[in-house]
């Protein structure tokens, strides 16, 4: 946040603010947005939040996951997440989410402590405790919830029902993913386009 104010602007709500900001970045020799791109032009995911965490970037495009290792190498700053919009209409801005991680036991287990410790992840304790030291949201909130204040405009997503799944949540093969993040890193090194890549993650798609 120190360093969006030093830039003189807030987070912005609209695509024209996100590209104002991108200009107010560029004048001052910083990064509008760290993005963790491995390619010749961009960084990867550990050395692009060291940029954030000391002023040379205003942001990150990133999850909540992100917190933890940010307050790590810089605790000084406030740090806060806001969605980044698409468009000109903040109504039209929705919060991306997904689950964590996934546990489950084989039905025909005759450990009783294997059962146990699934219930335990599952409770409301155990999802505040790991909601609290990750920096995320628990996917169903309970009375004992006590959001990290960088999340409070998460809360009114969440709350409200405006969030929507990661796309690649609902992608049949991991091969999507792997056409979508090489795709990407062509495109910022000037060795692909946006048509190049989304004509390879259909093929991936449809793919076996």
């Amino acid at each position: 946040m120190e360093t969006l104010s030093k830039l003189g602007v807030r987070a912005p709500t609209t695509w024209s603010q996100v590209l104002a900001l991108c200009d107010k970045a560029k004048d001052a020799d910083i990064a509008a947005y760290s993005l963790g791109i491995q390619s010749p032009l961009g960084t990867n995911y550990n050395a692009s939040l060291p940029l954030v965490a000391n002023g040379k970037a205003a942001g990150v495009v990133q999850g909540s996951w992100a917190f933890a290792p940010l307050r790590q190498a810089n605790p000084k700053p406030t740090y806060k997440m806001f969605p980044l919009p698409a468009t000109n209409n903040p109504g039209q801005t929705w919060m991306p989410g997904a689950a964590n991680a996934g546990f489950a036991v084989n039905a025909k287990t005759k450990n009783p402590n294997a059962i146990r410790f699934v219930r335990f992840v599952a409770s409301p304790a155990f999802q505040n405790a790991f909601a609290k030291a990750s920096g995320s949201l628990p996917a169903y909130p309970s009375a004992g919830t006590r959001p990290d204040a960088g999340l409070a405009l998460f809360v009114g997503y969440q709350r409200n029902g405006k969030t929507y799944p990661f796309p690649d949540q609902l992608w049949p093969n991991p091969k999507v993913q792997n056409a979508h993040l090489t795709g990407l890193q062509n495109i910022f090194a000037g060795k692909g386009t946006v048509a190049e890549m989304l004509s390879a993650m259909d093929q991936a798609y449809r793919s076996k």
